[in-house]
């Protein structure tokens, strides 16, 4: 049996927790994270072998099933063959002892700025084997290796993982093979400097599929670009957080009249969105929705002026009087990675998927009197590729 063993250094926040509610890292919560690049990793090898999407689909869920586990099934299934241990002990800390700056406060969100979390600068290691059949398949081994790489190079864990919290930068990986009671180890390269770092990923990525997957998945598509560079990990997330929050937000008025976001002068790039919400609120018929949904769901609008609280979500148009509200997650990916000499990069990955089923609408839906609407979903990715071209210094890898 050859053993896998890979470090990792938490970059930035993680808020995950277990039962009791503090914060902890447990071995489900990273094999599920794995399984996620896993599949989003494979599905290109999957659709060229079948070269058929329905069949392609099945082929991976037959190979995730082996390998992660999945419910039993006429007999298949059950227990995968990959075995994950995790040392413990990390330290809790709280973001009430220090508040997070105003770009951070934009990517955290309601809700979680009184909770625990694991602090960053904690490091762990994972030992992951896998139950080999009688020959050893090393393509198995590689797609689990190639998983913890792209996880460790573009991924994190935890609440908000998506906005940078949570990021994880891999700082070693082993492959252990024992012959004869005799180990042989072999170190795999981990990139320590911004361009052996895009060399990897370029490596990792060589072979994508063409077709804009049906779900989120690795293709053509795909766009990673390094955002920006810098010497703190937490200053990097919040450079990050004040362009987006630019970019997005329509602003609120000073007592001057005039629209600032985080004390700049507003953007106001979505003006229509703002429109067609507050036509909305005031119960005009609208047909078109948020452009700013392409960023993920479900999110919401505040009109001081009339205290009118919106939500909108995505909703499955064919469950009549069931509650269909459902999330969608966004594409884009936030990861701040540790270099060498404590340099930094801030990574955005942009991993477009067919946006909803088509049966799904865009419901708009006042709070207060339950006015609702739904709308055909129409998103435009150019609107995140807008946002991205905004950081001057990018380099793109893909």
């Amino acid at each position: 049996m050859k053993t896998i063993e890979a470090s990792f250094e938490i970059v930035t926040p993680m808020f995950i927790s277990g039962g009791d509610n503090e914060a902890d890292l447990r071995p489900p919560s990273i094999k599920g994270a794995l399984r996620f690049w896993w599949r989003a990793l494979h599905w290109g090898q999957c659709l060229q072998e079948t070269d058929n999407e329905k069949e392609a689909l099945k082929q991976l869920y037959k190979l995730e099933a082996e390998l992660f586990g999945a419910a039993v099934n006429n007999g298949e299934y059950g227990q995968g063959k990959l075995l994950l241990k995790l040392n413990s002990g990390f330290k809790n800390n709280e973001f009430k002892d220090s508040p997070p700056l105003p770009g951070t406060t934009y990517l955290l969100g309601q809700g979680l700025y009184n909770n625990k979390y694991l602090s960053a600068n904690q490091s762990f290691t994972l030992t992951l084997k896998i139950r080999e059949p009688k020959v050893p398949d090393d393509s198995v081994i590689e797609g689990v290796i190639n998983s913890l790489l792209l996880w460790g190079l573009l991924g994190g864990l935890g609440s908000r993982g998506r906005k940078g919290f949570g990021s994880v930068s891999i700082s070693s990986l082993k492959l252990i093979s024992k012959n004869n009671g005799e180990a042989t180890i072999e170190e795999r390269p981990i990139p320590k400097t911004k361009d052996s770092y895009k060399q990897t990923v370029e490596s990792l990525l060589k072979e994508l599929s063409g077709d804009l997957p049906s779900f989120t998945a690795l293709s053509s598509k795909t766009r990673i670009d390094i955002s920006n560079t810098g010497n703190n990990a937490e200053n990097l997330l919040n450079n990050i957080g004040m362009e987006m929050q630019l970019y997005r937000s329509y602003g609120r008025k000073n007592k001057n009249g005039q629209r600032k976001v985080a004390g700049k002068d507003a953007e106001m790039n979505f003006e229509s969105d703002h429109h067609i919400m507050f036509d909305f609120s005031q119960g005009k018929n609208i047909q078109e929705h948020p452009k700013r949904v392409v960023f993920g769901l479900p999110h919401n609008y505040f009109f001081s002026s009339n205290k009118c609280n919106i939500d909108v979500n995505a909703v499955d148009s064919t469950m009549q009087g069931k509650d269909s509200q459902y999330r969608r997650s966004s594409p884009l990916f936030i990861h701040i990675h540790k270099l060498k000499d404590n340099e930094y990069i801030a990574v955005q990955s942009l991993i477009p998927a067919t946006f909803l089923p088509a049966e799904y609408k865009i419901r708009l839906e006042i709070k207060k009197t339950k006015k609702k609407v739904s709308i055909p979903c129409k998103i435009d990715w150019d609107d995140i590729h807008t946002y991205l071209n905004r950081f001057e210094q990018r380099e793109k890898i893909l």
